[in-house]
C-alpha cells in the first residue's frame, strides 16, 4: 500500500510540476507582451509629441503670416489715403489756377 501512494505523490508532483512550468511560461509571455504594449505605447507618445510640436510651430507660421498681411494692409491703406489727399490737392490747384498741374504755359 504504502508504494502505492509513493507512485501516487510522484504523480501528483510530478502534474504540479507541469503546472508550475506551464504557469511561468504564461508568466514571460505576458512579460513579453507587456512590454511591447509598452513599446507601442512609447512609441505612439513620441509620434503625438512630434505631431503636437509640428503644429505648435505651424500655429507660429500662421500668426506671423497674419501678422505680416496686416502689416501690409495697413501700409496699404496708408497708401491710399496719402493718394486720396494727393488727388485731392491737384484738383483744388487745378480750381485754384484753372488749369492742370503741370501745366506751366501762360496763357
Amino acid at each position: 500500500v504504502a508504494a502505492g501512494n509513493k507512485v501516487s505523490f510522484f504523480m501528483q508532483l510530478q502534474e504540479l510540476q507541469v503546472r508550475y512550468e506551464s504557469a511561468m511560461a504564461d508568466v514571460e509571455q505576458r512579460k513579453r507582451e507587456n512590454e511591447s504594449l509598452q513599446s507601442t505605447v512609447a512609441t505612439a507618445q513620441a509620434v503625438m509629441e512630434s505631431m503636437w510640436a509640428s503644429m505648435e510651430s505651424e500655429r507660429g507660421r500662421i500668426q506671423q503670416a497674419e501678422g505680416r498681411a496686416i502689416q501690409e494692409a495697413a501700409s496699404a491703406l496708408s497708401q491710399a489715403k496719402v493718394a486720396k489727399s494727393g488727388a485731392k490737392a491737384l484738383r483744388q490747384l487745378k480750381v485754384l489756377t484753372g488749369r492742370p498741374p503741370g501745366d506751366c504755359q501762360d496763357g
